[in-house]
Formats: structure tokens, sequence, C-alpha cells
């Protein structure tokens, strides 16, 4: 015996076509919202595998390898680029980039646009600046810097880019003060019975200095995930870095600004220690004979005696 529907079972009719209008919106929402996913995945694929001096190494190993195995991830990143509209934002040099920043631009630029049709070309180029001067900056670049310019409003003149590699959002801090070195625009002291007068030193002039705590912090100022924070130790104990650490159960702690200075400078340390290698080799080469058996390596303080020939039977 059929009965009429009930009330309750008409509430419930109606809420189901609610919950399945909700799961079609949210397909939709999924759809559009699919290229900007894909866009955020690409920049993290492409930081994964270029590291601070150019190398190429991926996070999780920390294995040096050749430079074609990070184009797929820059070749996905183009393409994501594309798929958004957002690669002619990055075809004209951003305001205040000057000199050495400049040349970085150009060849990040290069590496990203010869990538799809031209794979060989690219990866010659990233194999190219591996360890020199300013492959942290054509890394910066690849990872960051395109990401700032195709994520900024074009028209809103809220970003610049700042000397060192790094963006800063200049809207509401107001206009410049202006510099008041002259020495005739400068306040004279306050005497008193014609001594200068000496005024107290104020603390809360100073400004305090951003402390760090975790690893997660950590990797965020340094723009990495999380899960590379092995890699960020280990260079922290190699590299006599500034992250210090109590021991078992006590969190990694550093001051933002030294952070981000002994991170910048890594390049040039390890460009150095090559040089100083390269330097005792050749000094250890500099030698000459020194009696019948002997030569003396003077830059080393040292002396290389010949081997002895068999003796023939």
């Amino acid at each position: 015996m059929d009965f009429p529907l009930s009330e309750s079972d008409r509430i419930i009719a109606e809420q189901n076509s609610k919950r399945q209008d909700a799961q079609e919106a949210e397909a939709r929402q999924r759809e559009k919202d699919r290229p900007q996913a894909e866009l955020r995945r690409a920049w993290d694929g492409v930081s994964l595998w270029i590291q601070f001096d150019g190398s190429v190494a991926h996070s999780d190993t920390m294995v040096e390898t050749t430079p074609d195995a990070a184009i797929p991830a820059i070749t996905t990143l183009h393409k994501a680029l594309a798929a958004c509209d957002l690669l002619d934002r990055l075809a004209e040099l951003p305001v205040g980039v000057i000199g050495e920043e400049m040349q970085a631009w150009q060849v990040a630029l290069d590496i990203l646009r010869f990538a799809p049709d031209n794979p060989g070309m690219a990866e010659q180029l990233l194999g190219s600046i591996r360890r020199l001067p300013f492959a942290p900056t054509v890394r910066d670049w690849l990872c960051r810097g395109f990401r700032k310019v195709v994520e900024t409003d074009p028209e809103s003149g809220d970003w610049t880019w700042h000397p060192g590699g790094l963006f800063r959002n200049l809207a509401g801090l107001g206009p410049e003060t202006p510099n008041t070195d002259d020495a005739d625009s400068r306040p004279k002291p306050e005497t008193e019975g014609g001594e200068p007068r000496v005024e107290p030193v104020s603390l809360a002039c100073e400004t305090a200095r951003k402390l760090l705590v975790g690893w997660r912090e950590i990797a965020a100022a340094l723009d990495m995930r999380y899960g590379e924070r092995k890699k960020i130790r280990s260079l922290n104990d190699r590299c006599e870095g500034p992250i210090k650490n109590q021991g078992p159960g006590t969190q990694p702690m550093v001051y933002a600004e030294d952070l981000i200075k002994w991170w910048n400078s890594m390049a040039t340390r390890q460009q150095d220690l090559a040089n100083q290698r390269d330097g005792a080799k050749l000094s250890a080469e500099a030698e000459h004979n020194y009696g019948r058996n002997e030569k003396l390596a003077p830059e080393i303080g040292g002396s290389v005696k010949k081997r002895r020939r068999d003796k023939r039977t």
C-alpha cells in the first residue's frame, strides 16, 4: 500500500537537491581554480630542484645532478603560466631592476622561455650559472621574483624591486623622510653652562629584532618548505650558520636578518672555498729540484722525494 509523501519526505528531498546543487557548484569552482592550483604546485616544483647556488639537486635527497633534471619542472611552470594568461606580465623588466639583478632577470627569463620548445638551450643556461656570483639572484627570480610579478596587480603600483633580490611592499609607508645629514639642518645641542647637555638614551626608540622560533618559521623566511628543514639544518652545521639550538626538546632560534644575510652569502662562501682549494693546488705544484732525489715546494713549506727505482736483477 502506497502512502502519500509526508512533510518530512518533502524536506529530505529538498535537502538532497540542495546538497547536489552545492556539490555541482563546488566542482565548477574547483575546475575554475584548477589552473591557479597547478600554477602554485609548479612554483613549488621549481624550488625543489634549483638550489641557492644555481646547482640542480632535489631538496629531498640533496644529491647534485645534471641540469636536465630540472627542465621538466620549469616547463610545467611555463605551461601553467600560459594557461593562466600570465606570461605577458614577465615580458617587461620591473621598475627599479638594474645592474647584476637585471642580468639575473634576463638569464632567468630565458631559462623559463626556452624550457618548453628548446630544452637544450634552457639546460645549457641553467648549467652555466652554477656557483656564479649571481646564481642566487637567478634562482630568486625563477622561484619568487616572477611569482611576485604575476601575482601583483600591475595597475596598483604597490610593489617595486628592492636591491638584494626581494620585493618590498611600499603601500602605506608614506613619503620618504628627507635627508637631514646637512650640517646646517642638524639640530644644535642644548648647552648647560657652555657644555653640551647629554640626553639619556631612550630604549623606547629601539626597534625589536624579529626572532624566528622553530623550523617552520625559519623555512618560511627562506621561502622554503617545512619539509626542507633537514637541508637548512645541514647547511647551518657545515657552513657556520647562525641558527642556534640548545639540544633535544628545544626549538631552533635565529634572528631573521642574521639568517637572511648568512643565506644570501652562501654562494660567495662556496666560491671562496673553491678558490682556496685551487690556490693550494697551484702552490703545491710550484716546486723545483733540490739535490739528487728531492724537490722543494716552498709555497707549502715542504719537499717531495723521488721514488727509488727498482734494482734490475
